[in-house]
């Protein structure tokens, strides 16, 4: 925002061509300020007025300031860090020309600046200057060559639409100072980015024991997707999901029995089948032990999921695979409770040890 008062200032009192391809405000705007330039002389105060429109994938604009003069300039954007620019100035003393190109390199929230040009009546000019910008708040300072052999170090500062600059040509004849005020709005916001839109797939199969035999009932999980189904009663099942990669399980009471990776495109059906082998059950073997003596406990009785049993020192219960619940219970003994896991093993040991009531 800066730049854009800085470089009209330049066509209205330096009489020069702006330089069009510092204009980097928005696509779509207008501006609207005044100037006062001062010396040893006395003091003179200028209007400006500038508009400026994306012109497909490229800039052009249109400044107007008083005494007569119309710049018009167009930018074209080479590479990110690289425009070329063109430009004409009609004025009531003279016409001219400059092409010429603008390198800006951010780091952060500070931006510096390279600006070269070629003028009909001047050879070759140019403008460095930094730039620190946050949120809506900007400044910065530069130096640049001018028309008539002048040398315009200057400092800006700006805040939402109103921005300020300060120069002094050091080098005029007479030097001069020049104050600019400007507020520039917006014509058009830009366009907010939408998410692109992906077309969604599918992942459908079949769960089967060994002999093929659809199983029901079966959880069917995408991992770190936190997706779940279980399957139908012909052993289907399937997910809708977005392109990517996914780590299909098959889970019986929380156990994984089965899984496989899959890479799924766009907007496609991927089947993926899975054949397992279900043991309804395990052999548990519990031996229940004095916890004072480590001898053999007989009468002992048992409560596993609510199933009760009767325990004489050893008890053998089949359970499937998971986690249970069991409670011992014998005369002249605390009550024992115990959280245990039975695994996919021919025989899972649990050694019990009861403490004696004092």
């Amino acid at each position: 925002m800066g730049q854009i008062i800085l470089l009209i200032l330049v066509l209205s009192v330096e009489e020069h061509p702006p330089f069009c391809f510092m204009y980097r405000i928005s696509d779509t705007y207008l501006q609207c300020g005044g100037g006062f330039k001062f010396n040893v002389d006395g003091y003179s105060i200028f209007p400006i007025i500038r508009s400026q429109r994306k012109v497909w994938s490229n800039i052009g604009g249109i400044t107007l300031t008083y005494p007569i003069q119309v710049a018009v300039d167009y930018r074209v954007s080479v590479t990110r860090d690289l425009n070329i620019c063109a430009g004409l100035l009609l004025g009531y003393k003279y016409t001219d020309y400059y092409v010429g190109l603008f390198a800006p390199h951010r780091v952060s929230l500070l931006t510096v600046e390279l600006a070269l040009y070629y003028s009909r009546e001047r050879v070759l000019l140019y403008e460095v200057a930094t730039e620190f910008a946050h949120a809506k708040l900007k400044c910065g300072i530069g130096v640049r060559g001018v028309r008539y052999e002048g040398l315009l170090p200057y400092s800006m500062f700006s805040i939402g639409r109103w921005s300020v600059m300060c120069g002094c040509n050091v080098k005029g004849s007479p030097p001069y100072w020049v104050i600019t005020l400007s507020w520039i709005n917006p014509l058009t916001k830009p366009p907010t980015p939408k998410p692109k839109e992906l077309a969604r797939s599918i992942i459908w199969g079949r769960v089967v024991d060994r002999l093929g035999a659809p199983i029901p009932g079966i959880k069917v999980t995408l991992k770190y997707a936190h997706m779940f189904v279980t399957t139908s009663d012909d052993g289907y099942y399937q997910f809708e999901v977005l392109p990517g990669e996914y780590m299909i399980q098959v889970k019986i009471r929380d156990n994984v029995v089965a899984s496989t990776f899959v890479e799924v495109p766009s907007d496609t059906s991927i089947r993926v089948d899975f054949q397992i082998e279900i043991k309804t059950s395990h052999i548990c073997r519990f031996r229940i032990y004095d916890g004072s003596d480590n001898t053999p406990l007989d009468s002992v009785y048992i409560t596993v999921d609510s199933v009760k049993y009767l325990a004489t020192h050893e008890i053998t219960i089949e359970l499937p695979v998971g986690t249970h619940i069991a409670i011992f219970r014998r005369h002249g003994y605390y009550p024992y409770y115990l959280s245990f896991r039975v695994e996919k093993v021919d025989t899972n040991y649990i050694d019990v040890f009861m403490i004696p009531e004092d």
